[in-house]
Parts: structure tokens; C-alpha cells; sequence
């Protein structure tokens, strides 16, 4: 008899253990699940880092890169206004067409304002 008590005794203590070891596991799957979370706010507050830093150096760049276009642009400009002002001296023609563009309100660039 004392023999079956002790055996039942056993039984408990392991169904006990067996208890525990399914509350382990699910303290487990719950630390991995807050582990996954944890990463996955890491990885956006990264994002969000390079994003702050990353986008006024960006716009910084294509400041630079849209200023330098602009003043290429402008000599371009000047140059062939220059040239336009060259030929309005032998030509009556771009003379006249150089007054008309003036008389409808337009503004010349100043390389050409002496053209008429």
C-alpha cells in the first residue's frame, strides 16, 4: 500500500513537471514574440532614423545639382542672346523681331537690350 501511495505520489510530482515544462513553453513562444517585436520596432526606428537624416541630405544634393543645371542653363542663355545681339547688327530683321518681342511686354535679357 505505501508502495501505491508513493507511486501515486510520483504521478503527481511528474504531471506536476509536465505542468511547468508547458508553462516554460509557453513563456518561450511569449519571449520570442516580444523578441520579434522588439526587432521589428529596432528595424522602423532605424528606417525612421535614416529617413530624418537621409532626406535633408538628399534634398541638399539635388539643391546643388538643380543650381548647377540653372547656371549652365543661364550661360547658355547668355551666350545665344549674345550671339542673337551680334546678327540684330547686320540683320534688320531680328532687329525688328527683337522690337516686337519688347513692344509685347517681354523682358529681354540685358545683353540684348542694346540689340534695337
Amino acid at each position: 500500500k505505501r508502495f501505491e501511495q508513493v507511486d501515486k505520489r510520483f504521478e503527481q510530482v511528474d504531471k506536476r513537471f509536465e505542468q511547468v515544462d508547458k508553462r516554460f513553453e509557453q513563456v518561450d513562444k511569449r519571449f520570442e514574440q516580444v523578441d520579434k517585436r522588439f526587432e521589428f520596432n529596432q528595424q522602423l526606428i532605424m528606417f525612421l532614423l535614416t529617413l530624418t537624416v537621409a532626406t535633408p541630405v538628399g534634398i541638399e544634393i539635388w539643391r546643388k545639382k538643380q543650381n548647377k543645371q540653372k547656371q549652365v542653363n543661364h550661360k547658355e542663355f547668355d551666350t545665344l542672346s549674345a550671339i542673337i545681339s551680334e546678327l540684330s547688327k547686320s540683320d534688320e530683321r531680328i532687329k525688328s523681331a527683337i522690337r516686337y518681342v519688347k513692344e509685347k511686354g517681354m523682358r529681354l535679357p540685358e545683353n540684348m537690350a542694346y540689340a534695337i
